[in-house]
């Protein structure tokens, strides 16, 4: 199914999760409900970036409370790839607060 482009794969190994082309259900013309379980990385990126914007200096479970529908471990894996570039983190590793780094913030 997937060499036939039915279905698309994120990840890899035991963490790999499968979902119906999203081209397919598009060209099906069936009425279903759009969710943020399937989020593209570069959408969930900009929500991220967003409630940063409004709620500086929050924990990653007050950003995950923000945003229900969004799947913990996409959520996690995407903050801690921005951390460094778009992000910065201060805290230890329980406590860890994340905001924009120096050069996304939004100037006042």
């Amino acid at each position: 199914m997937l060499n036939l482009g039915l279905i698309n794969k994120r990840g890899t190994g035991k963490g790999t999760t499968y979902f119906i082309n999203p081209k397919l259900i598009a060209n099906s013309k069936a009425n279903v409900k759009t969710t943020l379980k399937n989020i593209e990385p570069y959408a969930l990126k900009a929500l991220i970036i967003e409630d940063l914007k409004m709620h500086p200096q929050s924990l990653m479970s007050e950003i995950a409370g923000r945003l229900p529908d969004v799947e913990l471990t996409d959520l996690r894996n995407t903050v801690y790839k921005m951390v460094g570039k778009e992000l910065a983190a201060t805290g230890g590793k329980t406590y860890r607060r994340y905001e924009l780094s120096d050069g996304r913030k939004e100037k006042k």
